[in-house]
């Protein structure tokens, strides 16, 4: 019982960073006061989230079918590198490394072009 609710809170605090990335990711918002460190984890936590995703979206990006399967090999790469780039944002999301907390992997997330 303990461990899922440990579980539940967890997958809590993700999906809010999610969500607070997601609003702060489009650009007709007006900024909000949210500090960057904030936001360095809000990102971190969609990278571990939906580092997978670029296992379906590498190949979309393909139009020859050799290109498509060696690029769900791509796919894979980028998804493990998302992800563990994820868990580097949010275990030092208070340390403003890169300066002014910037985004250690471009695209800052799978949903941003």
């Amino acid at each position: 019982m303990r461990k899922n609710s440990l579980l539940l809170i967890i997958m809590a605090i993700l999906l809010s960073g999610i969500f607070l990335t997601d609003a702060l990711a489009k650009e007709q918002v007006a900024p909000t006061p949210m500090p960057s460190a904030l936001r360095k984890l809000g990102r971190g936590s969609i990278n571990i989230v939906s580092g997978w995703l670029e296992l379906f979206l590498q190949p979309t990006k393909e139009t020859k079918p050799y290109e498509m399967f060696l690029a769900v090999f791509r796919g894979f790469g980028y998804g493990v590198g998302r992800t563990f780039s994820g868990v580097y944002e949010v275990l030092t999301f208070p340390i403003p490394i890169p300066s002014d907390y910037e985004s250690v992997i471009e695209p800052e997330s799978v949903f941003a072009n």
